[in-house]
C-alpha cells in the first residue's frame, strides 16, 4: 500500500504501479487502469480472506495512481516535482 502523503507521493513510482512507461497515452493508460482494477477488485477474492485484504491495498493503489497519472495536470506536477526532487 502507497504509504505517503500527498506532499510526498513522488517518491513513489506510480507508472510502476499501473506497469507502464511514463510516455503511455491516456487511453492506454485508461486501459491499462481497468484491467488491474478488475483484476485486483476486493470483491473477487472470498470476504475476510488474506486475499482479499492484499487486493484491498493494491486497489487502493491502483486508484491512486490513476487518479494523479489520469489527470493531466496532476502527472505534469508529479513528473516535474518527481525530477527536481530527485536530482538532489
Amino acid at each position: 500500500m502507497i504509504d505517503v502523503d500527498d506532499d510526498n507521493i513522488w517518491r513513489v513510482n506510480l507508472f510502476e504501479i499501473l506497469d507502464i512507461d511514463e510516455d503511455t497515452d491516456a487511453k492506454t493508460l485508461k486501459q491499462k487502469y481497468k484491467e488491474l482494477a478488475k483484476q485486483y477488485h476486493p470483491d473477487r477474492f472470498p470476504a475476510g480472506s488474506k486475499e482479499q485484504e492484499e487486493a484491498k491495498d493494491k486497489f487502493s493503489d491502483i486508484g491512486r495512481a490513476y487518479d494523479i497519472l489520469g489527470n493531466e495536470s496532476k502527472r505534469r506536477q508529479y513528473l516535474e516535482t518527481r525530477r527536481l526532487l530527485a536530482e538532489h
